[in-house]
């Protein structure tokens, strides 16, 4: 939490993708594109105040459902949230929602051998 809070301690011109092990910060649509299709994060944030806050989100939205991570906006009013927005945060929230997040764990990996084994029984 205290590592996430850090990152919007300095500005607010935050791209995050927040996988289970780690957060990750972005400096343009470009390099979040690129985070979200090698770590699979399950939701990044979004500053609106970024200038690429539209495009990445139009990006994150393009993906498919199994790909796609839970898209947070966070903005001053409920004006600022883009569409395609999943979750809308209010700036003096963050650090709450950020808390949340931190209690999400990523779904475990589908163990095939047990599938298979109580299939052919």
């Amino acid at each position: 939490m205290g590592e996430r809070s850090a990152l919007y301690a300095g500005g607010t011109d935050g791209l995050v993708a927040i996988t289970a092990a780690e957060t990750l910060r972005a400096r343009d649509a470009d390099e979040l594109d690129a985070l979200v299709r090698e770590r699979r994060p399950h939701a990044v944030v979004i500053d609106r105040a970024h200038p690429d806050a539209t495009k990445v989100l139009r990006r994150v939205d393009a993906l498919s459902p199994g790909e796609r991570p839970l898209a947070v906006v966070v903005g001053e009013t409920i004006g600022d949230a883009l569409p395609g927005t999943r979750l809308f945060v209010h700036r003096g929230a963050l650090d709450a929602a950020l808390a949340a997040l931190d209690r999400i764990e990523a779904p475990a990996p589908i163990a095939l051998e047990q599938t298979l084994a109580v299939s052919i029984l």
